[in-house]
C-alpha cells in the first residue's frame, strides 16, 4: 500500500477527518441544545448545529478534488514502477504465460483497482471516523459506558476478521485470477468477432463462456461468504451497544435533561450500528483489496529468472552477411562483442540475418535489443508499439510501416541510437511496398547499422 501514500491522499485523508469532526460537531450540538432548552436557553447551540449542517459539505468538495488527484499520482507511480523493472526487456513479450499474467494489469486491473481502492478507503474512513467521533462525542457528554460497548463491539470484529482472514484472502485472489482470465480471452476475441470465421468465433464463444462461467462462481462464492461472515460479526457485535444504550435509558428516568439528551441520539445510535455492520462489511473487503494490491504491485515487479524467457539460438543455422561478406558467429557473448566494436566505431550499412525456422533469428534481436537497451531501437514484427502518426491514422501494414520508419528518421535525433532492429519487416509485403520501405531503411543505414531479419529477398 506504500505506492498510495502522496501528497494527494494525505490532503483527501485530512479533508475527510475535517468533514467526520464537523458532523460530530452537529451531534455535540444536538446534545447541548436538548440539555439547555428546558432551561429556556441553549439558542447558541441551535445555531451551531444548523451552521454545522452547511459547513460538513465544504470538506467533501476538496475531499473529493484531491481522491482524483491522489489516483492518478499513485497510477503514474506503478507505471514508473512497470517502467524500471519491465522497460527493454522485449523476451518477454514472447511468452504467452507471462502476457497472461501480467498484460490484462497493466491495461486494466492496475488502474481498476487503484479506483476502487481509494474509494473503497474514502467510504471507509467516513463510515470509521463518523462512529468514532459521535462515540467520543456521546460517550464524554452522557456516559462513558459507550465507549466500553464500542470497544467491545471493535474487539468482536476483530476476532472474526483475524479468525476468517486466511479464507478471504484465497477467495478474493482466485476472484481476481478468475476476473484476469476473462480479460484475457477477451483479447482474443476482438480480432476473431471482425474476422468473422465461424468456426474461430465458435470456439471462442465455447472458451470464453466456460472462462466467464468460473469467474461468475468465484467471485459469487466471495461476496456470499463475505456477508454472511458481516452478519454474524454484526449480530455479535451490536448486543453491547444495545445493552447500555437500554441501561442509559432506564438510569435516566430520574433526569428529565439527561433523558431528553439520550433520546434525542438515539437515530445517531441507530445510525451508529448500521454504520458499525457497514464497517464490518467493509474490513471483510479490506483484506480482499489488500489482495489485490499485491497483486497489481506483482505485475509491475521485477522478473525473477528472466533468463527462462529467452529463446533458444541455433548459431550453426543462423547466417550473416553484408553484400558479399559473410560473418559467423560461435555463441551470444561473440556475437554482441561485435556489434559494439560496430556501435564504437560508428559504422553503417545492412546486415542481414536469415536461417532456417527456429533456428532463432527473432531472439537474437530480442538479445541485442535487451543488451544494448536505449542504444538500439527495435522494429518488432506483429506488434503495435505506439507512433503518434499511425496511430492516429487507418493505413495498411506496409502504409504503417513505411509511416514508422519515416517518423524515426525525422523526428528520433537521439545521437546515441546506434543499431535499428527489423524483425522480419517485408512479411505480407507486396514488391512496391518492400521496395519503397527499403529505400527508407537505406536512409537509416546512414545514422547507424541495420540489423534485419527476413525471409525473403527484396
Amino acid at each position: 500500500m506504500r505506492h498510495f501514500v502522496n501528497k494527494f491522499s494525505i490532503l483527501f485523508l485530512v479533508f475527510t477527518i475535517l468533514e467526520q469532526l464537523i458532523a460530530a460537531t452537529s451531534t455535540y450540538a444536538m446534545i447541548a441544545l436538548s440539555s439547555e432548552i428546558l432551561k429556556g436557553e441553549g439558542m447558541i447551540w441551535f445555531w451551531i448545529f444548523v451552521l454545522s449542517l452547511v459547513l460538513v459539505f465544504v470538506p467533501r468538495i476538496f475531499s473529493q478534488k484531491y481522491m482524483v488527484k491522489a489516483e492518478y499520482a499513485t497510477f503514474q507511480r506503478y507505471l514508473s514502477l512497470y517502467e524500471s523493472n519491465l522497460y527493454n526487456q522485449p523476451s518477454l513479450k514472447t511468452s504467452h504465460a507471462f502476457r497472461g499474467e501480467r498484460q490484462s494489469y497493466f491495461q486494466n486491473q492496475t488502474w481498476q483497482t487503484i479506483e476502487k481502492t481509494y474509494e473503497f478507503f474514502g467510504d471507509l474512513m467516513a463510515t470509521v471516523l463518523n462512529v468514532i467521533f459521535n462515540v467520543l462525542v456521546i460517550g464524554w457528554s452522557l456516559s462513558p459506558w459507550f465507549f466500553a460497548a464500542y470497544l467491545c463491539a471493535a474487539a468482536v470484529i476483530a476476532a472474526g476478521i483475524l479468525t476468517a482472514r486466511g479464507k478471504i484472502v484465497r477467495k478474493s485472489a482466485g476472484a481476481q485470477e478468475a476476473q484476469s482470465a476473462v480479460q484475457n480471452r477477451l483479447f482474443d476475441g476482438w480480432d476473431t468477432l471482425l474476422i468473422g470465421n465461424r468456426y474461430n468465433w465458435s470456439r471462442w464463444k465455447e472458451v470464453f463462456g466456460r472462462t466467464v462461467d468460473k469467474a461468475e462462481k468465484t467471485e459469487t462464492q466471495y461476496r456470499f461468504s463475505n456477508n454472511v461472515l458481516s452478519l454474524l460479526i454484526m449480530v455479535g457485535s451490536i448486543f453491547p451497544m444495545i445493552l447500555v444504550v437500554l441501561w442509559t435509558l432506564a438510569d435516566s428516568a430520574g433526569n428529565v435533561g439527561r433523558m431528553t439528551s439520550v433520546i434525542v441520539t438515539l437515530p445517531r445510535q441507530v445510525s451508529n450500528i448500521q454504520y458499525l455492520s457497514v464497517i464490518v462489511e467493509y474490513v471483510t473487503e479490506l483484506v480482499g483489496i489488500r489482495e489485490k494490491v499485491r497483486n497489481i504491485d506483482h505485475a509491475a515487479s521485477a522478473v525473477e529468472k528472466e533468463n527462462q524467457y529467452h529463446g533458444t539460438i541455433r548459431w550453426e543455422n543462423l547466417r550473416f552477411s553484408s553484400g558479399d561478406v559473410e560473418f559467423r558467429f560461435e555463441n551470444v557473448e561473440n556475437f554482441l562483442e561485435f556489434l559494439q566494436d560496430c556501435a564504437e566505431e560508428e559504422r553503417h550499412g545492412r546486415i542481414l540475418i536469415t536461417g532456417t525456422n527456429g533456428s532463432g533469428k527473432t531472439t537474437v534481436l530480442m538479445r541485442i535489443k535487451e543488451y544494448f537497451g536505449d542504444r538500439a531501437y527495435l522494429f518488432p514484427n506483429h506488434t503495435r508499439l505506439f507512433f503518434e502518426d499511425s496511430n492516429e491514422r487507418e493505413y495498411s501494414t506496409g502504409q504503417r510501416l513505411r509511416a514508422n520508419v519515416e517518423e524515426v528518421l525525422d523526428r528520433m535525433k537521439d545521437p546515441s541510437v546506434r543499431l535499428f532492429l527489423f524483425d522480419e519487416w517485408n512479411a505480407n509485403l507486396d514488391e512496391e511496398n518492400q521496395k519503397e520501405i527499403s529505400e527508407y531503411i537505406d536512409r537509416l543505414a546512414k545514422r547507424g547499422l541495420i540489423l534485419e531479419v527476413r525471409n525473403k529477398e527484396v
